[in-house]
């Protein structure tokens, strides 16, 4: 499992907020988007599955979003 970035965990977190996940991935992003870099690497560090299966959803959401709208 690859470790997400910085510009992707964002996009998670942001993903989090707009989709139904649940309160602790909600509060999760919202942590992870006020911590600063050193708790930011420790979220993902801790959460790195969480944050991974999000991100395959979010990729395969935007996948199809944009075959729809092509």
């Amino acid at each position: 499992m690859e470790k997400l970035n910085h510009s992707q965990a964002l996009a998670v977190c942001h993903h989090i907020q707009s989709a139904n996940y649940g309160s602790f991935a909600s509060a999760l992003s919202c942590t992870y988007i006020l911590a600063d870099q050193d708790n930011r690497e420790k979220l993902l560090n801790a959460f790195s599955e969480l944050f991974s299966r999000i991100n395959g959803d979010r990729e395969a959401y935007e996948a199809f979003n944009s075959k729809v709208t092509a």
